[in-house]
């Protein structure tokens, strides 16, 4: 009797009970999903507060790091076939890390080389930025910081090639107009690490200078952003990068693999379910008060059949008198 009164006077007992919408999803879905983007997985479950927090927590550490590092601390080695234990650990992160392994494939490809006098046909326009720097007796103030537009050639001499084209813009505050000359030349591969394709170019000889004087253009020309994203850099680019940011760069690395290792639990944690309670997992439907009182009504007209018949069955038989 008890239990019915308590049945009938406690609406919540009568409601549907609390169901896990992680096991309603595909948990496989769900671990591809979280791998690929961080977070998708718990939404695709229906938890959205715990995705939301994965989203933007391992999403922004991992971009953290990569601009901490001037965009240089996520790429695949063009010379291994398999991924680098640093690098495998970035890749858990997902689609955002997954470039960098074709960009790996991409620079690794023979025609991807550093770009020879030899192999200049027509004529490149390449905007420069760097600096303008003189070796030998004489240099003094001609060198500076120089900024403008290269205009290179390739002549074919009797036995070799020689470089042509001029450069015109400014070295420090002064406006020029060089002819380049000689055969210095070095321009970087067109797919690499850092914005920057390192390019480096002699100036030709003026009649005025010392004859042991040299003078180089020293600096880079702006790389696409499809050419440059998560690719790998050459060693060069790395020293530059060491020297430039020093245990920032370490600490940028560190970052990014930290959101790889933090990705790594959010896929567990979709594939196995949550690890204490259900979070922010609620019932799909509850009912309505009017099915809550409907169902209260009629258990406590079961409750009260079975209390009839209880008391019937207790009742002792009536004795049948004979005359």
């Amino acid at each position: 009797m008890t239990e019915s009164k308590t049945n009938a006077t406690s609406p919540e007992l009568a409601m549907e009970p609390h169901r896990a919408l992680w096991l309603e999803a595909n948990p496989w879905i769900a671990g591809v999903l979280a791998f690929l983007i961080p977070g998708a997985g718990h939404f695709y479950q229906g938890r959205w507060f715990k995705g939301t927090i994965y989203f933007f927590c391992i999403l922004g550490t991992f971009l953290g790091g990569m601009k901490l590092g001037d965009g240089m601390v996520v790429y695949h080695k063009a010379d291994t076939r398999l991924p680098t234990v640093w690098y495998a650990t970035q890749l858990l992160t997902g689609a955002v890390a997954l470039p960098a392994y074709f960009q790996g494939l991409r620079a690794a490809q023979p025609a991807n080389r550093p770009l020879e006098l030899s192999s200049i046909s027509g004529t490149l326009n390449l905007p420069f930025e760097g600096e303008l720097k003189a070796i030998g007796p004489g240099r003094e103030g001609v060198g500076g910081p120089a900024k403008g537009t290269l205009t290179i050639t390739s002549e074919r001499t009797a036995f070799s090639y020689e470089l042509g084209g001029r450069f015109v813009g400014t070295v420090g505050d002064r406006e020029v107009d060089l002819p380049l000359g000689g055969s210095r030349f070095l321009l970087a591969p067109q797919i690499g690490g850092g914005s920057g394709r390192a390019i480096e170019v002699s100036i030709g000889r003026n009649p005025n200078d010392h004859p042991d004087l040299q003078r180089l253009l020293i600096g880079s020309t702006p790389r696409s952003f499809m050419d440059s994203f998560e690719a790998p850099p050459d060693q060069q680019s790395l020293n530059d990068v060491y020297r430039r940011l020093g245990a920032r760069y370490d600490m940028a690395v560190v970052f990014t693999l930290i959101a790889g290792l933090l990705n790594l639990f959010a896929i567990w944690d979709c594939v196995e379910g949550p690890a204490y309670g259900f979070g922010d997992e609620q019932p799909r439907t509850a009912p309505s008060s009017e099915n809550a009182a409907a169902t209260i009504a009629t258990e406590a007209t079961s409750a009260n059949s079975a209390t009839n018949s209880e008391s019937r069955a207790a009742k002792p038989a009536q004795a049948v008198l004979k005359t």
